[in-house]
């Protein structure tokens, strides 16, 4: 079964990083791949990310 609901919705767990590597872009890396990789199963809409860091790094719950 894929990680999301047959409505092509996939729910976002909370990404951090850890303090010495923040500021290097891995977290706004690692959501491009998840993106990619939800995109291949069929997803069509994230869910979560609410906290201001994802607005700062241009998180969009539709997946293109």
């Amino acid at each position: 079964m894929p990680p999301f609901s047959y409505n092509g919705i996939a729910y976002l767990e909370p990404l951090c990083t850890i303090p010495e590597y923040r500021g290097r872009g891995l977290a706004a890396a690692a959501l491009s791949e998840i993106y990619r990789r939800m995109k291949k199963l069929g997803a069509t809409h994230m869910a979560g990310g609410g906290d201001e860091f994802y607005h700062e790094i241009s998180y969009k719950p539709t997946i293109k």
